[in-house]
């Protein structure tokens, strides 16, 4: 599905251009296109070992860590730039927008990075991607029906995709999720 995804990013790239919603227009084309490029080589390069390599595994607890402080500053930076460089305005102006603009950067960014990797968490960043946006999209200052039931369309496909790999991670790859899937049986 990555080459169709690298299409079906090309054209919302350009769909949020004509929007005049540069930050998607980023996530696109400056994050979803290169990762999704980077996920082919590097799952074409394990291709010839039958399958072998398709485990997914969560993060461990040093990186889940990481990734949820990288994922904070990335959100919190993106405020800032929103704030000081976009618009020009007080910190307190447009908070929601700029809160949701800089969850969906972050979540995206982690989301296609753990992916590469085959990490489970991957999901879960897909998760908050996608209720962001529909957030995002539903807020009065940007409302937009088109995104908010494409983002819902996102939502449904992403939870179905990371209950599939939970599904597919073995008991020794749950990582930081041991003691909740420990805690189920």
């Amino acid at each position: 599905g990555f080459f169709a995804g690298i299409v079906m990013s090309a054209l919302l790239g350009v769909q949020f251009t004509l929007q005049g919603n540069y930050d998607s227009t980023f996530l696109y084309f400056f994050v979803f296109i290169p990762f999704q490029m980077m996920s082919i080589y590097k799952w074409s390069r394990t291709k010839g070992d039958g399958g072998a390599s398709f485990e997914p595994k969560f993060l461990d607890v040093p990186r889940f860590w990481l990734s949820l402080f990288i994922g904070l500053a990335v959100t919190a930076g993106d405020y800032f730039v929103q704030t000081f460089i976009f618009q020009h305005n007080a910190l307190a102006d447009n908070i929601a927008v700029k809160l949701c603009s800089g969850l969906m950067i972050s979540s995206s960014f982690l989301a296609n990075y753990w992916l590469i990797y085959r990490k489970t968490d991957s999901w879960l960043y897909w998760f908050i991607y996608s209720v962001a946006g529909i957030v995002f999209f539903s807020l009065p200052q940007i409302m937009n029906p088109f995104s908010i039931v494409l983002f819902c369309f996102f939502l449904v496909i992403n939870s179905f995709a990371g209950l599939a790999w939970i599904k597919n991670t073995k008991p020794e790859n749950f990582g930081w999720a041991t003691c909740i899937f420990a805690c189920k049986k």
